[in-house]
């Protein structure tokens, strides 16, 4: 036996369908409004009324999230490499080689762009004076 849905039947499925779709959404926005309510507001009023105190605690919040960030990785780099039966000396030095290596990327990145726009500053600048001289 064949079902299917044809004529009346197919379009009364389809506009269920979409009528159950609609309210779900319609649904989930109001729950979604409701809880960034309840959840929002009382943050907002606290950084308006006392904006000195809400500084310190966002800032405390970020410093502490990335200290522990910082610990965390830091920890589960030097679990793997026991695990990995490295010894502590070769733990230590590799410890104080990333940071090095890092900082020094870092600086040749910044020298790097540095050099590039002092170049494009000067070639911009010839260009101008070159424009002013045919301009007359």
């Amino acid at each position: 036996m064949k079902t299917q849905l044809t004529g009346n039947r197919k379009t009364t499925y389809r506009t269920r369908e979409i009528a159950m779709l609609a309210l779900f959404t319609f649904a989930s926005a109001i729950v979604s409004i409701a809880a960034m309510d309840l959840l929002v507001t009382p943050i907002a009023l606290f950084a308006v009324n006392s904006t000195p105190a809400f500084n310190f605690v966002i800032t405390y919040i970020l410093t502490s999230s990335i200290a522990a960030l910082l610990v965390l990785f830091i920890t589960v780099r030097i679990v793997r490499m026991k695990r990995n039966g490295l010894p502590v000396k070769s733990i230590i030095l590799y410890l104080l080689k990333k940071p090095v290596r890092w900082a020094g990327t870092g600086l040749a990145f910044l020298f790097i762009s540095g050099l590039l726009i002092a170049s494009l500053y000067i070639v911009l600048s010839w260009n101008n004076g070159f424009l002013h001289k045919i301009a007359g």
